[in-house]
């Protein structure tokens, strides 16, 4: 990494930025889930959750993600059925 990458992502070397701080965001608490999707299944909106984990050391891996699919959405029609597993093969 440059002397400048280090700079940049240092604390230091942000808030030396000229628009540092100049943009905030307000608080908002969550919208849960099954508001935004009521008609997804409660193993897809797991599933989702899972995805959606801002460390990225936290959020499910591939290989978790195959075996999750394999045992959650084995028996789902990906036609008629309301989840996410057509997006999973």
């Amino acid at each position: 990494m440059s002397d400048f990458s280090q700079w940049l992502l240092s604390a230091q070397g942000m808030s030396e930025l000229p628009d540092y701080n100049k943009i905030s965001f307000p608080e908002n608490p969550p919208i849960p889930f099954e508001e935004i999707l009521p008609d997804a299944s409660e193993q897809a909106l797991d599933l989702l959750k899972q995805f959606l984990v801002y460390p990225s050391k936290q959020r499910i891996s591939a290989t978790e993600v195959r075996i999750v699919g394999d045992e959650q959405f084995a028996t789902a029609d990906p036609v008629s059925d309301k989840c996410c597993c057509r997006f999973l093969m």
